[in-house]
């Protein structure tokens, strides 16, 4: 890690970008940018340091990026821009053997592809890019959007349609179907946020980390982990306040794996969580969508024990198959709850850090 204190991206950044000409700003400007995605990446955790293994300046580009595969032109790219009104983060794959593993992915498991795409937020723009293209030359040029609109208004039809087209044409010699998935936030908000952009982009690639696994197939090995010995570590659960648990958008939790956890294929939260889930008083069990490794799924449930006062995330079978190939007693796995609309909960399973 640098010793240098790293304090944000400053609203001269990003109007630099609007000044046309002006190359001393520009390049004030880029060099602010290389110095926020040096700063991002040496935050980052070794795994997530290891999938993304690569991150550097594009001036042709106006840009800072991290990529999947060190060949410049190939594999997937997260690339960061900032303009006068916003900062981009927009995850991207442009290279027709890339596209081609991504969408046999995808399109094998439209399912888990939008489970994945629902985890990163309904404010995230999907673009899947139909571009005539030159195999000689490698030009493309667009031709149409197969699909270009927010995560919130993707069902999972609607993606079935999208991939099963946007792979047959990728296979074509005359076609290219590029995709990016990306999110803006305003670049006041950004400049005022100071040295608080890093963790907050960090959480967002942590985030990535399960889709961009799935579209480029870079499966992570399961890793053996010592027992724990500390108490359990709760982050953004006001556990003892029902009511405040009731009004939030998201939860982190962090629930200690037991023999019969992986043994019956479940997971523990606490009463107080309750009120999250509730749909009404009389509510003793909740549909939810599960994202799980590289996967997803909507058959587990969230159930309400009240004999035991407890609530527990029961698993569907895949789901189980995958905790017991990756879970051992005494693991500590992180529980990440989020509200996708007023009908649908996504809850994320991973390891803990």
């Amino acid at each position: 890690m640098s010793s240098i204190r790293y304090n944000g991206l400053s609203m001269p950044v990003f109007t630099a970008f609007g000044w046309a000409g002006e190359e001393q700003a520009l390049n004030y400007a880029l060099s602010e940018l290389e110095n926020f995605i040096n700063a991002l990446y040496e935050s980052l955790s070794k795994d997530a340091q290891t999938l993304y293994s690569l991150h550097g300046l594009d001036k042709g580009n106006e840009s800072v990026y991290l990529k999947v595969d060190e060949e410049p032109d190939e594999g997937l790219v997260i690339a960061y821009s900032a303009r006068p009104m916003n900062l981009e983060i927009k995850l991207s794959i442009a290279n027709k053997g890339s596209l081609n593993k991504a969408y046999k992915a995808a399109d094998g498991r439209p399912e888990s592809f939008h489970g994945l795409l629902t985890a990163l937020g309904p404010e995230w723009l999907v673009r899947i890019q139909q571009m005539e293209y030159d195999p000689e030359t490698g030009d493309a040029t667009h031709y149409q959007d197969i699909y270009k609109d927010t995560i919130a208004n993707l069902t999972v039809e609607a993606t079935k349609e999208a991939l099963s087209k946007a792979a047959f044409l990728n296979s074509e010699e005359k076609w290219i179907v590029p995709i990016h998935i990306s999110h803006r936030r305003s670049s006041e908000i950004t400049a005022t946020m100071g040295a608080q952009i890093i963790p907050e982009c960090g959480d967002e690639l942590n985030r990535l980390m399960p889709l961009v696994r799935f579209l480029t197939g870079k499966v992570r090995q399961p890793k053996k982990k010592a027992p724990a010995r500390n108490r359990l570590k709760v982050e953004d659960t006001p556990t003892g306040q029902p009511a405040d648990v009731a009004s939030l958008e998201r939860f982190v939790y962090v629930s200690l794996v037991r023999p019969l956890h992986i043994r019956r294929g479940f997971v523990n939260l606490t009463p107080e969580h309750w009120p999250f889930f509730a749909i009404n008083n009389r509510t003793e069990t909740r549909e939810i969508s599960l994202n799980y490794g590289t996967d997803s799924d909507d058959k587990s449930m969230i159930w309400r024990l009240v004999q035991e006062n407890q609530v527990r995330v029961i698993l569907s079978p895949a789901a189980h198959k995958w905790m017991e190939n990756n879970f051992e007693p005494n693991d500590l796995l992180q529980v990440t709850a989020m509200k996708a609309d007023s009908d649908r909960i996504v809850i994320k399973l991973e390891a803990a850090a």
